[in-house]
């Protein structure tokens, strides 16, 4: 049924079309489509002929789609007229055609185009070369981070560390320094540098150079090397004391081996303890939103008077976590730092010499049986002795390999961590006072035993 039998069919009902169009869902979506007037023989389509008052719209131009605007005066203007209802099916083979002419047409001026040689030998782009005046520093005497980059960028380096059993041309990691002094000495992380068989250095000015050692801490994740260069330029390091909650700050250094990049945020955290180095020792740290990437290590934490904060050193790793990197703080650093470069070690380090397995690891009760031919009860929380160094003091004592530490000093050790923390607070002179579970063909037997710690001047722990 077209739109007039339908219309008709509505005003024979007795109803109003205009009110019904409104209630009747198929009268409503239906067009006046398709229709062309038929005038002395001669078949006009609507689109040529009057369209008074705008009784009707021409919806889609493609498919001479038709829609009423004002359906009782549509019918009214053109019940006198013949109307020819034209074939669907001629319109869109037509409109189809009428598509891929112009797809076709598209197509050979687009393979016209790239076939045409118009290249223009003496084109140029021209650049505008506007004089921008870019202030370096605020009116409050802080460095923008345009100035933060001119002043404190000549002051960090590259560091590249090369081992030779995986490459002797091709480093195993890049990370980042911050110079020290004019003569050479930089400030860098220990695990930047701890493992290789040549630390390379690359100054912002390109030259290259290969750093001795002076020395480095494990156990704080602080590093001192030196080159033999001459006339460098310090970085200024600030009293980390007096940083504050939310303000802003900038990080530098070698992302990624991206050299002497900068990435700004906020201090997000201060007094943060994070275990940078080795054993769970944990060094006060502040949290910081700038970006820090692998590479990032050992270059530095700025406070916007272009003074080093703090050493960048880690990031949270999890894949949810952004924004969330940590700077060992000037103030814990500096003690070490001092150390390292007067003595190269730090004194007061001291080692267990033991390599133990946590009862609650996944794989201990396996292995624990394998070595022993015994079952690991359940219950037991403790840290399974796995090596005992023979250079260290705990050596001559009554310890034994697969024996189960459970207690030092009075506390539970179910935790590695727990009897590291306790070792870094003893020096040599006093024993550990160690329970353990021993292991036998009558079972297990609990065992008290002194132990001494050992000395270290390595770094290592």
């Amino acid at each position: 049924m077209n739109f007039f039998e339908r219309y008709k069919k509505i005003i024979n009902s007795g109803n109003d079309p205009d009110i019904y169009s409104f209630e009747d869902e198929e009268f409503k979506s239906m067009e006046v489509e398709h229709f062309s007037y038929k005038s002395e023989n001669e078949v006009i389509p609507l689109t040529e002929y009057q369209n008074p008052n705008g009784l009707y719209e021409h919806e889609n131009p493609i498919t001479d789609v038709y829609k009423a605007k004002n359906l009782k005066g549509f019918y009214e203007h053109y019940k006198g007229s013949t109307f020819i209802e034209e074939k669907k099916t001629n319109r869109l083979w037509i409109a189809v055609a009428f598509v891929l002419v112009i797809a076709i047409t598209i197509g050979c001026v687009a393979f016209d185009f790239r076939n045409k040689n118009v290249t223009n030998p003496n084109y140029t782009l021209s650049l505008i070369s506007t004089e921008r005046d870019i202030a370096l520093k605020n009116e409050n005497g802080e460095y923008t981070t345009v100035g933060i980059a001119e002043v404190i960028m000549t002051s960090i380096v590259a560091i590249s560390k090369y081992e030779y059993g995986l490459s002797e041309t091709l480093p195993s990691g890049s990370s980042s320094g911050i110079i020290l002094t004019e003569d050479g000495y930089i400030l860098t992380n220990a695990h930047c540098i701890n493992g290789g068989d040549k630390i390379e250095v690359i100054l912002k000015d390109d030259r290259k150079f290969v750093a001795d050692i002076v020395g480095y801490d494990a156990k704080s994740d602080v590093a001192v090397i030196k080159i033999s260069a001459k006339g460098l330029i310090p970085a200024k390091f600030a009293d980390s004391d007096n940083v504050k909650l939310g303000e802003k700050c900038v990080a530098i250094g070698n992302p990624a081996n991206f050299k002497w990049s900068i990435t700004e945020g906020i201090i997000s955290g201060t007094k943060r303890y994070i275990s940078t180095g080795t054993n769970g020792f944990e060094m006060e740290c502040f949290q910081t939103s700038a970006a820090l990437s692998p590479g990032n290590s050992g270059g530095a934490l700025c406070n916007m008077y272009g003074e080093v904060i703090g050493i960048t050193s880690s990031k949270d790793g999890g894949y949810l976590i952004e924004g969330l990197g940590f700077a060992i703080t000037v103030k814990a650093a500096k003690p070490i730092i001092e150390e390292i470069i007067q003595k190269g070690y730090i004194e007061n380090r001291y080692r267990l010499g033991i390599t133990a397995i946590e009862t609650t690891n996944p794989k201990a009760a396996d292995n624990f049986e394998e070595a022993t031919g015994f079952d690991l009860p359940s219950d037991t929380n403790g840290l399974i002795v796995w090596e005992i160094a023979e250079d260290c003091r705990v050596a001559e004592s009554d310890l034994k390999q697969y024996d189960i530490i459970i207690e030092a000093n009075g506390e539970e050790t179910s935790k590695f961590t727990t009897l590291s923390k306790l070792v870094s607070t003893i020096d040599d002179k006093n024993p550990i006072k160690l329970t353990v579970l021993r292991v036998g063909k009558d079972g297990y037997t609990k065992v008290h035993i002194d132990v001494y710690l050992t000395k270290d001047t390595s770094g290592n722990f």
